[in-house]
């Protein structure tokens, strides 16, 4: 009956945090839809609008490093509620510029509460998997891995039809922030009142762990390599498909949007596969190797490669979309559990601190990916056009898969050759 008790309580905790998550990449995105129209009554300039709506992804990105110093001290739990509490204060705020109309005041105001309200949605993504992690067994670490990121995906995705449903519905910028900012508050505040496995032997235990020792561990870096350049492929196209399937296919926006859709699509429903797939026992390297595989055969696809014009159609255009979609989720996934991996073999302590400190730089990887690829993209596809910009992503992706699977060999079999002396 006990351990009943504690199954479902593990399993009411991992659904707290998933549903953190998916207020969390809601929050994100709510203000996309709704925000601009509001600025632009106001006086504000649509660059300005920008910098409001970026700031939370260069929040995200400056924060994300520090997350696991906080959860070294006051455990992830702490941390978690911390997060989810400030991202509600600072969601409500943004909500109340519903009642500034001066321009200059709303633009500062607005990206004030913007930033706080981002830096409680980075606190609360990188808490997330720790406590997700604990809840289960090993056993069951690549499903659960893969629906923590299918709720943020499946946020993300809801973000602006949450935001324009309940703007349209209250004829108010208020109403949308409002909301999203007491759910988050009240699951900080369920978040405090749970009895998280483990919570108080892991914040007791820690070793003070340094980032020199998760960095030192062979293969950690091969990952890092692999998420910059592999996992935001979507983003390197981001701004460049709609101009080029305008132009090529003579497509409108909206059926662009549909053919990117497929994209988040495909990303939703690979995560569980391959959770799957890792925890039955398929090795995290050759899903690596596999993920960058459909990446490259997706962009060689879409572009495509020079000389293969016959390709140049709609259905290989979305088709192509979707592998890149498969892609970039295997990669995801399969780079987390992979560098989990590295960590053990390194005798790295399996604590709420190392795990925070992995994720850390798996985030970071991707937002450091998200954010060259969005330059490059573009960049290439004004100086060499769509179709060379997608072939120089596709060799630069296959030069680091194969460098990246290499040095995971090595570094695999030096480790054997060690626990057998």
């Amino acid at each position: 009956m006990a351990h009943n008790r504690m199954k479902y309580k593990n399993i009411f905790n991992f659904l707290t945090v998933c549903t953190g998550n998916f207020m969390a990449a809601a929050s994100y995105t709510i203000a996309n839809p709704i925000y601009p129209s509001e600025a632009l009554a106001r006086g504000v300039i649509v660059s300005n609008t920008g910098v409001v709506l970026g700031s939370a992804y260069v929040t995200a990105s400056l924060i994300t490093p520090f997350c696991c110093k906080l959860i070294s001290k006051w455990g992830a739990k702490k941390v978690y509620a911390f997060g989810s509490m400030v991202g509600g204060a600072g969601n409500i705020l943004f909500g109340l510029l519903d009642y500034i109309h001066g321009p200059v005041e709303f633009f500062w105001l607005s990206l004030l509460f913007r930033t706080i309200s981002s830096f409680g949605e980075a606190v609360v993504l990188n808490s997330s998997y720790p406590i997700g992690t604990k809840q289960f067994s090993e056993n069951h670490r690549g499903k659960v891995v893969a629906f923590l990121d299918c709720c943020f995906g499946f946020g993300t995705a809801a973000g602006p039809s949450i935001g324009s449903l309940l703007f349209y519905a209250s004829k108010g910028f208020l109403a949308p922030f409002l909301s999203i900012g007491i759910i988050m508050i009240l699951l900080g505040g369920l978040m405090l009142s749970q009895d998280l496995k483990n919570e108080e032997q892991d914040t007791q235990s820690n070793e003070i762990l340094k980032w020199t020792d998760i960095l030192n561990c062979p293969g950690i870096s091969a990952n890092i390599v692999v998420l910059v350049f592999g996992s935001p492929a979507t983003k390197w196209v981001a701004a460049s498909s709609e101009p080029h399937f305008i132009e090529l296919y003579g497509m409108t926006s909206v059926d662009v949007g549909l053919a990117l859709t497929g994209n988040a699509i495909a990303i939703a429903l690979t995560h569980p596969i391959v959770g799957v797939l890792l925890d039955y026992g398929l090795s995290s390297i050759f899903l690596i190797f596999v993920g960058n595989a459909l990446v490259v055969l997706g962009l060689i696809g879409i572009g495509p490669f020079p000389g293969l014009q016959a390709l140049q159609t709609i259905p290989m255009a979305v088709f192509s979309l979707v592998l890149i979609g498969m892609g970039i989720a295997t990669i995801i996934l399969a780079t987390f559990s992979n560098m989990m991996e590295c960590a053990k073999r390194a005798e790295i302590p399996d604590s709420e601190q190392a795990t925070s400190m992995i994720t850390s730089l798996w985030l970071l990887g991707n937002y450091v990916g998200a954010f060259l690829s969005s330059i490059a993209g573009g960049l290439t596809f004004d100086l060499i056009g769509f179709s060379w910009s997608c072939t120089l992503l596709a060799s630069i992706i296959t030069v680091a898969a194969c460098g990246s699977l290499i040095s995971s060999i090595i570094s695999r079999k030096k480790w054997a050759s060690y626990q057998q002396f």
